[in-house]
């Protein structure tokens, strides 16, 4: 770990002369502003980046051996009908991605588990995000637990601020010594058991909504958004799009395309879970909706990002995407499935 933070430090400390140099050269050489500008735009991302990957370096290496994870679980053999109790803080779509986990468990125990859902956990976003300085509202776990409720591995869901007695905590990962910015998220879970997950099949359930076979579910956050994509292009099926998100997702959409399309907030999100379980095609970047989207194994096409992609489609009716044509090409293939 000290020898890759020396490293670290060396190309940081080289960086800045390294643009002043490249800007200067390409204007020297007849490449024009234009083009000087742009090799330099791709220095300063890569200094921010290394930035960001010293700040991780350090934490990882102050962080310990988590207490409370699944090393600790046990099912009392006297107890036959002792049902373990698991709990997560959220976010929402980390929560979806833990159920991966769960279904596991039940598949090889038999034992239906107790899921909290544990609120108001503070925490510092590095972006603007629409919880402000928590991990999970009340009001959002309610959303969220009837669609896990109908969960078959699920026997019961608690809400509140406490930690549950004897309870296992599902987002102990955050003290992993990985860093959680690449990698997939599904894999957080791989490292609490040595049971394979199978996250090539879907491991939510949902129920199909035929109204909704036609639809094209969008979904854009502010969040971990490529640099290189525009949405503009998805006007030609307008008619059939639906854009899912908050009311200010919606609105920048609308501004960001000039696309009219119908457009959801949902209330519940067990009605969510079901109009992405039912849709033709989704296509958003990382954030809740996107993790209901690979849950369920929906077709997707997956906007991805340079900051943190940990989100990949694992089955064969989902893509990813960086770049623009790669991304309309996505949307195209799928369709025509």
């Amino acid at each position: 770990m000290k020898h890759k933070l020396k490293n670290l430090v060396k190309t940081l400390w080289l960086l800045p002369s390294l643009s002043l140099r490249y800007f200067f050269k390409g204007v020297v050489k007849g490449k024009g502003i234009k083009h000087a500008k742009s090799t330099t735009h791709a220095i300063l991302q890569g200094i921010s980046h290394s930035v960001d990957t010293l700040k991780t370096l350090l934490e990882i290496e102050k962080r310990g051996t988590p207490e409370n994870t699944l090393s600790s679980f046990h099912i009392s053999p006297t107890n036959p009908h002792q049902t373990p109790i698991f709990s997560h803080s959220g976010n929402a779509g980390d929560i979806v991605f833990a159920c991966l986990l769960l279904k596991s468990l039940w598949l090889h125990s038999g034992k239906k588990v107790r899921l909290h859902l544990q609120t108001n956990v503070p925490v510092v976003y590095s972006v603007k995000h629409p919880l402000n300085n928590t991990l999970m509202s009340e009001k959002v776990a309610r959303q969220l637990a009837p669609a896990l409720q109908i969960q078959p591995y699920i026997a019961e869901i608690t809400i509140g601020p406490e930690f549950p007695e004897n309870g296992i905590k599902l987002d102990a990962f955050r003290q992993f010594p990985i860093d959680l910015r690449t990698g997939l998220i599904q894999g957080w879970y791989q490292l609490y058991t040595e049971h394979r997950l199978n996250i090539f099949d879907p491991w939510i359930h949902a129920t199909e909504l035929p109204e909704y076979a036609n639809t094209i579910v969008v979904s854009r956050t502010g969040r971990l958004r490529s640099d290189y994509i525009d949405y503009t292009f998805l006007s030609k099926y307008a008619d059939n799009l639906l854009f899912v998100g908050l009311p200010e997702e919606i609105a920048s959409f609308q501004v960001e395309t000039g696309i009219t399309c119908p457009t959801l907030t949902a209330k519940s999100f067990d009605h969510l879970f079901n109009i992405i379980n039912s849709c033709r095609l989704f296509i958003g970047n990382q954030g809740f909706p996107y993790s209901i989207a690979e849950s369920v194994q929906c077709p997707r096409v997956l906007e991805t990002n340079s900051i943190a992609p940990n989100n990949y489609p694992m089955s064969a009716n989902g893509r990813v995407a960086l770049f623009q044509e790669q991304f309309e090409n996505c949307v195209y293939s799928l369709l025509k499935i």
